[in-house]
């Protein structure tokens, strides 16, 4: 009997297996093959997108043509003046012109009759345009002084437009150089010993140079007593003067700055400019050991500190 139960159930084992092989070889029949997936290309990105912008035609270059003539008789309105030299509020040059420009061509001749200066100034005209007058004074003009350079209405265009009204031009010339302010100020006291000097023009005295190139600029400043020192113009209107060594203690000293120094358009300094400071006084900053410390090293050295560079032997 036990024999039969484990036959019959080995026979349904192999059944059983059977089953499985023969489903396991139909779906290897029915199987297709599938395809190979089809590889997408990869688009390649640069690590810089470089702009491509179309060339631009070249224009072509204007050539300067002359200018045309301007013929009087086309012009029907009365003349204007359109630029003057020195401008308004600008200082005339002792030796400077006086330019006038129009707007059209004009009567030499009738300008001419109708220019006038005042206070009277005696020159000779020139025209290098048609509509420009120039006007050269014989000799200079007077320093820090104001001219009024007139042109009547009896001034006439080539055309024979007169102008609406006669034009009147203020021209105020150069004026004399100033010391602006001193550093220190006149009376000043107790000025540091180890300062500098410092002058402020009211007008630029020298061109605009690097540190360098000034070894031919003015060195304008004196001191009594005397101390040797370093000049420099900071600036076109500043100077400022350091001594090699600190002023003296208790020391007044007279600054001046002479008479006959010249600025960039030629005013000059027509006085000497003078001036007194007085230095500090030397004093005790400080004492060690201090006074009333007790129970000090017998060995203790006495060090005392002043406010400035001591006479050794006085003190």
């Amino acid at each position: 009997m036990c024999v039969l139960e484990i036959w019959n159930i080995m026979r349904k084992q192999l059944v059983r297996l059977s089953l499985i092989i023969l489903i396991l070889s139909l779906a290897a029949a029915c199987k297709k093959e599938e395809p190979l997936p089809t590889a997408v290309p990869t688009a390649i990105v640069p690590d810089t997108i470089t702009e491509i912008r179309p060339t631009p035609t070249p224009r072509p270059t204007a050539v300067p043509q002359p200018a045309a003539a301007v013929d009087p008789a086309a012009i029907d309105w009365p003349p204007q003046i359109v630029y003057s030299s020195p401008a308004p509020g600008e200082e005339a040059l002792l030796d400077g012109a006086i330019t006038v420009r129009f707007d059209q061509p004009m009567d030499q001749a009738s300008v001419e009759a109708a220019f006038a200066v005042e206070p009277k100034v005696n020159g000779r005209f020139s025209w290098p345009r048609p509509d420009t007058l120039i006007f050269t004074p014989s000799g200079q003009l007077k320093r820090q002084q104001q001219y009024r350079v007139q042109i009547s209405a009896a001034a006439q265009s080539a055309n024979g437009q007169a102008l609406t009204s006669g034009v009147a031009l203020q021209l105020q010339t150069v004026g004399f150089l100033e010391v602006s302010q001193v550093i220190p100020g006149d009376g000043v006291t107790g000025v540091q010993t180890d300062g500098a000097i410092t002058v402020l023009f009211n007008r630029p005295v020298v061109p605009l140079v690097s540190t360098g190139q000034q070894a031919n600029l003015p060195q304008p400043l004196s001191l009594e007593p005397a101390i040797p020192g370093q000049g420099e113009w900071v600036s076109t209107s500043i100077y400022r003067f350091v001594p090699d060594e600190p002023f003296a203690g208790a020391t007044a000293y007279r600054a001046t700055v002479a008479a006959g120094l010249e600025d960039i358009t030629g005013g000059v300094l027509d006085s000497d400019f003078a001036w007194q400071f007085t230095t500090l006084r030397p004093s005790v900053v400080s004492i060690q050991p201090s006074n009333g410390t007790v129970m000090i090293d017998p060995e203790t050295p006495l060090t005392i500190t002043f406010n400035m560079p001591m006479d050794r032997a006085s003190t």
